[in-house]
Parts: C-alpha cells; sequence; structure tokens
C-alpha cells in the first residue's frame, strides 16, 4: 500500500485501557517523512475533538491547525488584483488616449490604423447609429466579412450602448438566419454579398466605410451590467442558444490576459477565430485594451485555407489563440511567436513537448459566460 495505518489498542497488567498506538506505513517514493507526520498531528487533533465533545458536529471538528488554516484560507488565497470593471467603450478610449499614434489595427493588404484613427472611425460608427436610431439596450447583428473595419463596426456598436451580435457569414445559412430571427436585432450590418443570407423583413444595412460621414457621436453611458455583445453555442445538444455578456468582466479578462500573456504595446495578436466564436472577442481585447496591434489577415490565408505558420511570419504575429487540433497541423512556428495559447479541445502532451520549449504556451478553457476563460 502506498499509505497505510496500523491502530493497536493497549491494557495494562490489570486489563485496564492503556490508550491506543498508531504507525504509519508508507512509500518513500511518494511520501515525505513530514507529510506524513502532518497526517498523524491532524488525525490526533481530530480525535482529541470527537473525544472531548461526542455530540460535536462533523462540520465543527477542524482537520486543521491555526497556521495551516489561515496560509490557505489568508496567505494563499491572497490574489486580490484592482481591475477596470468599465464599459467596452470607456476601457478602449482610455487606451487609445494612452498611445493615440501606436498601431492598433492590421488590415490583410498590410494597412495600419492608429488608436487614434481606429477611435474616430468607431466614433462615427457610433454616429451613424444612433442617427438610424440604435441606442442602450438594444442588440445590433454583424454579419460582414473580415476586414479592419468590422473591429470599428464592433466598437461603434458598443459605443452607441448596443450590444453586438457576430454572425459569420460562412456558416451555413440555416444557422445564420435561426441566429438572426432569434437575437431580434434593431439593425443588421451587412454587405452586399452578405444581404442575401439575411431572413426576410430584417432591417439592415448595407455597410460601406464610405458611408460613415457622420459626426463622431460620444459613447452612450451604460452600465457594466449592459450586455456587450452576444455569442451562439455550437448547439451540439440542440439548436445553437445566444448568450448574453454583459461589460463587467471585460476589463478582468482584459487585466488577466496582458499579466499571464505579457502583451504589451509591441506584442501583434492574431485574430484567427470564427466572428461567431467568443474567441474573437478574447482576441479583440487582448489586443485593444492593452495598446497592441490587432492582426485582421485575409479569411484565404488563415487556415483551414492558408498556412499559420506563413500568417504568423507575414504579420510579425507575436500572440495567438488556437485549437489543438489546428495547431497539430503546423509544421514550424517563427521565434518571434512568444505566446501561444491553445484552447477549446483538450491539448495532447505531444503538442506541448514540440512548440512549448522557447515560448510561453498556455492551456486555457472557458464557457462564454464568464466572459471567454
Amino acid at each position: 500500500m502506498d499509505l497505510a495505518l496500523d491502530l493497536a489498542e493497549h491494557r495494562d497488567g490489570d486489563g485496564n485501557a492503556g490508550g491506543i498506538r498508531g504507525a504509519f506505513l508508507y512509500a518513500t517514493d511518494l511520501f515525505d517523512e513530514r507529510t506524513v507526520e502532518v497526517l498523524a498531528e491532524r488525525l490526533v487533533r481530530v480525535l482529541e475533538q470527537v473525544a472531548s465533545d461526542p455530540a460535536a458536529r462533523v462540520s465543527e471538528v477542524a482537520v486543521l491547525g491555526p497556521g495551516e488554516r489561515a496560509r490557505v484560507l489568508v496567505e494563499w488565497n491572497a490574489t486580490e488584483r484592482e481591475v477596470p470593471v468599465r464599459p467596452l467603450g470607456e476601457l478602449f478610449d482610455e487606451r487609445a488616449a494612452v498611445s493615440p499614434d501606436a498601431v492598433a489595427v492590421v488590415g490583410a493588404g498590410g494597412e495600419e490604423w492608429s488608436y487614434a484613427e481606429l477611435r474616430d472611425r468607431s466614433d462615427r460608427v457610433a454616429g451613424v447609429l444612433a442617427a438610424r436610431g440604435v441606442g442602450r439596450g438594444d442588440l445590433v447583428g454583424v454579419v460582414l466579412e473580415r476586414s479592419a473595419d468590422v473591429v470599428a463596426v464592433l466598437l461603434g456598436i458598443a459605443k452607441a450602448g448596443a450590444g453586438f451580435v457576430p454572425v459569420d457569414p460562412a456558416y451555413p445559412v440555416e444557422r445564420i438566419q435561426w441566429m438572426v430571427e432569434d437575437s431580434a436585432p434593431a439593425l443588421v450590418l451587412c454587405s452586399e454579398g452578405t444581404r442575401g443570407l439575411l431572413p426576410a423583413g430584417v432591417e439592415s444595412w448595407v455597410w460601406e466605410p464610405s458611408d460613415v460621414v457622420a459626426e463622431p457621436a460620444p459613447a452612450t453611458s451604460v452600465d457594466v451590467d449592459d450586455v456587450a455583445y452576444v455569442i451562439y453555442t455550437s448547439g451540439s445538444t440542440g439548436r445553437p442558444k445566444g448568450v448574453a455578456v454583459t461589460h463587467r468582466g471585460i476589463g478582468n479578462l482584459a487585466a488577466a490576459q496582458i499579466e499571464r500573456f505579457a502583451v504589451g504595446a509591441d506584442a501583434r495578436v492574431l485574430q484567427l477565430a470564427s466572428l461567431s466564436f467568443d474567441a474573437s472577442v478574447w482576441e479583440l481585447f487582448m489586443a485593444l485594451l492593452s495598446g497592441a496591434a490587432l492582426v485582421m489577415a485575409d479569411s484565404d490565408t488563415l487556415p483551414p485555407n492558408g498556412s499559420l505558420s506563413e500568417v504568423v511570419a507575414e504579420f510579425g504575429v507575436t500572440h495567438v489563440t488556437v485549437s489543438p487540433s489546428a495547431l497539430a497541423t503546423v509544421e514550424e512556428l517563427p521565434e518571434g511567436l512568444g505566446t501561444v495559447v491553445v484552447a477549446s479541445e483538450v491539448c495532447p502532451p505531444s503538442l506541448v513537448e514540440r512548440w512549448a520549449p522557447g515560448r510561453r504556451m498556455v492551456n486555457a478553457y472557458g464557457p462564454t459566460e464568464v466572459t471567454v476563460c
């Protein structure tokens, strides 16, 4: 046995009770001597309490000593952090004010927008939406192809006080129409190429970047418990279900990403996930709330159509979030890719052995309901 306890009752010469003696037998390759001594101390502590008060409830019996209890509850649990708890629009504008000239978005063609430019574009989107009656508490569907403009649209919706519902136009038509009908958005932003995917009778606006000529609108005041975005589940257990996520956890998530993944102003975060998958907002927050650049590569160059390693090398990507199954198809990764986050599936040890040396590799998991992770 790895660990065994032998207890024996003892009596004196007259047959009177002489106590119980015990001994632990343990495998020394699994247990240190002090560890077993602590187990013995805890057992004695429990027995003493029960013997002194046989009527005590089990829940009242202390297993840990005062020092151990303080270590577990206070010392080890001293994890409190000051994190920003504010709406997405405010968090982004605050970041833009810190580094207005830094690159915020890199487009598929290599075009770059600064934080000041992205702030101005998103403000103008908010102005157009406000002019169309979109306001606090509304939802706005986004059925657009991947581009740098999508970033301004999502931020503009947040600044208008609404929540965005990102819908991947590559999804089957039936799924797209279900998501739009079920979320009942006040407006759907689409393109000429995606307008035909929408269900009949839905209020839509064919998005053209040149249409955004409205005056920039100040961000609408919203509460942190207002809906920031809606992500639909995979539907593996039936129909996809919309999860309404509030602004409250966004600052916490971004603060954790910046600390755990070392996301600095010189970082470049690849936007790899489908816009309908919550990993897309994970990438958005990681970049734009830290002062880094978000790389919006063309879908044809991204897996499964293109090569992850080539995109990383072309755009100088430093941070990527990828599923283990997609990572398993990669032959090589540039040295400049300092952080790899695997998520959504079990990560085989072989992938860790191959890709973790020389870089930061994190195994992440989380349900949409807790702000991604």
